[in-house]
């Protein structure tokens, strides 16, 4: 997803990199970019049109249309994302509609959750040597606390990257955990898909 990949340029950039003020723009004005050429962009960061084609090739996208592309592609899946509070409602019924629609997925889960499933699951977590976690978007902030987590196992975590570019040699008793909160991670990149099932 394309916010996580500007969000590790932002952490992982000085601030006074071409990458960072790029990154800092198009987090900024994701919603326009779209509408923008890579001359435009280029004038709004201050940088030439040669520096933004090596910016977006940075990312991992063949050119700047896929860049584009992948920026409206985000602004849609806002669309679908539910609001945890809205700026319409007082912090006291804000906090009353997140409390209960917090206890209506409990429950929904709990009504729901195919402990089997779950079980062989904890059997693979159980048997596994490495784990790795991949993730984009929403579910990506959940890596970070299942690693620390499965560490007090004793079991090596790894976070995968969020292009899944890096060179993974998975053996037999690896186990890859795939995180989705809404079961649409992968609806727009394919790309990804065929990255892991050549994994």
């Amino acid at each position: 997803m394309i916010i996580d990949k500007l969000n590790d340029k932002l952490n992982s950039n000085d601030h006074q990199s071409t990458a960072y003020i790029i990154s800092m723009y198009v987090k900024k004005n994701i919603d326009k970019i779209y509408k923008m050429t890579i001359e435009d962009v280029g004038a709004q960061c201050f940088v030439s049109k040669g520096q933004v084609s090596k910016y977006v090739k940075s990312l991992g996208f063949n050119s700047y249309g896929e860049f584009k592309t992948a920026c409206l592609e985000y602004c849609d899946s806002l669309t679908r994302k539910k609001v945890l509070f809205s700026k319409e409602l007082s912090l006291i019924e804000n906090s009353f509609y997140f409390t209960s629609s917090i206890g209506k997925i409990i429950k929904f889960v709990s009504e729901n959750i195919d402990y089997s499933i779950l079980n062989n699951i904890i059997k693979d977590i159980s048997r596994s040597k490495r784990i790795y976690i991949y993730a984009q978007g929403d579910s990506r902030a959940l890596c970070n606390l299942i690693q620390s987590e499965f560490s007090t196992f004793y079991k090596e975590v790894f976070i995968c990257d969020v292009d899944f570019l890096k060179e993974y040699t998975f053996k037999g008793n690896d186990l890859l955990i795939i995180l989705s909160v809404n079961g649409q991670t992968f609806y727009y990149n394919k790309r990804i898909i065929r990255r892991i099932e050549s994994g």
